[in-house]
């Protein structure tokens, strides 16, 4: 989720804040590298931004963040130099988001939470960019029965690519289609509760093309327009168009 701030700028950035040594906090060695425990401030404050504990300049173990006005904001466990685990939390300490950093890139799986403890999405990583099936849900209490999905979009390579859908709370299609390196291709179309068409058409090299059809909840057609290259033509000069098209179809069949 964009409000999710990755935690590795909070150790890694160290030219905000400041430090106050106290005893065997704070120190560094001979080469001026980062070495044991280590309490970093809020800037100009005497507020703790984080506590860990680093060993060659480099994050080992367990490092708590905190926002300036106290509370847990984040807990991460550095299990080597390349892998950490991360929780994120709201305000009032229930979890915000949860999930693994690979070289201080998201990886695999990520939850992200709302401020009531719901669900709201999954996401997949590979290499800090979302990849492979990505869903987003209904805000709902999971202990009072099963998580509705609202929304499933696919990636690859952090661009929206291959099947999308959108479900009504009742879990039926509200709408669906197909996306090619981050844009429409094809047949999209949305649908009212009562599993009629709403609105059908299609999208070629990301524009709309061809007919696009509008239609009323009992399967009346209400309107239709003609798009050419994402550009909608009507009138005398869809009726030329869409002659031409007839012409160029008639002819192709009679080639050889």
């Amino acid at each position: 989720m964009k409000y999710i701030v990755l935690v590795f700028q909070l150790v890694l950035i160290t030219s905000l804040g400041f430090s106050q040594p106290q005893g065997d906090i704070n120190k560094t060695d001979s080469k001026g590298r980062k070495q044991g425990r280590w309490v970093k401030f809020h800037e100009s404050t005497e507020k703790k931004r984080y506590v860990g504990t680093f060993k060659n300049d480099i994050p080992v173990g367990k490092f708590t963040y905190y926002y300036l006005t106290g509370e847990v904001s984040a807990v991460t466990d550095f299990i080597n130099d390349v892998t950490a685990y991360t929780r994120m939390y709201h305000l009032n300490g229930k979890v915000m988001a949860a999930g693994k950093y690979t070289n201080q890139k998201k990886d695999s799986a990520w939850l992200s939470f709302n401020d009531k403890k719901e669900i709201i999405s999954k996401e997949n990583y590979v290499n800090g960019k979302l990849n492979g099936e990505s869903i987003v849900y209904y805000p709902s209490d999971p202990s009072k029965g099963k998580v509705k999905r609202y929304e499933i979009t696919n990636y690859e390579g952090g661009l929206k690519h291959g099947k999308w859908i959108q479900f009504y709370s009742s879990g039926k299609t509200k709408a669906e289609g197909v996306y090619k390196d981050g844009n429409f291709e094809g047949r999209v179309k949305w649908l009212y509760s009562n599993g009629k068409i709403e609105i059908d058409g299609y999208y070629k090299h990301a524009v709309k093309n061809g007919f696009w059809k509008y239609y009323e909840d009992d399967g009346e057609l209400r309107r239709k327009v003609y798009y050419r290259n994402g550009s909608m033509i009507e009138g005398d000069v869809l009726e030329k168009y869409i002659e031409k098209l007839k012409q160029a179809k008639a002819e192709q069949k009679t080639k050889p």
